[in-house]
């Protein structure tokens, strides 16, 4: 398993597990491609990663494009999943569809990550525009500055 991350951004590379693909999808277990999925979700090495941008969720759904190929293909057709999806069950990417879900997706790839604290002491840093991407860690760093309190409780 490779883990990169340092306080605000974090991506992981891994082969996903059955135990944490049936956590993920835990809510399609009763659906016909539940088992397609899952089996899908742990048959090769996977990338997961926290985004952070405003309306990240939102933006990261807009990339990707309709879940289903075809349809991606026709109505997004530079969308990831019109260029690198080969079936509705092989689509080429996943993406929270709420906040709820993507804390505890993120709490299951990212259990060490914690997303309300994140908002808390981080946020402000990305909202500003002080953050920049280490080259050397390929990750994104918060700029070592102080914000004082009144500008962090301006949202």
């Amino acid at each position: 398993m490779l883990l990169k991350y340092r306080q605000s951004f974090r991506w992981r590379r891994d082969i996903i597990t059955l135990d944490i693909a049936e956590k993920m999808y835990s809510v399609h277990k009763t659906k016909p491609f539940y088992i397609r999925l899952v089996s899908m979700m742990t048959s090769g090495p996977a990338e997961s990663f926290v985004l952070a941008r405003e309306n990240a969720i939102k933006h990261w759904r807009t990339m990707m494009g309709p879940t289903r190929v075809l349809e991606s293909q026709y109505t997004h057709p530079y969308s990831l999943r019109s260029l690198y999806g080969t079936s509705n069950t092989r689509n080429a990417t996943h993406g929270a569809d709420s906040l709820e879900s993507m804390k505890n997706e993120v709490s299951i790839f990212f259990p060490d990550f914690d997303v309300d604290a994140w908002y808390e002491d981080e946020e402000v840093y990305f909202r500003n525009g002080y953050s920049k991407f280490d080259e050397d860690l390929q990750i994104h760093v918060k700029e070592d500055i102080a914000f004082p309190d009144i500008i962090k409780n301006c949202n």
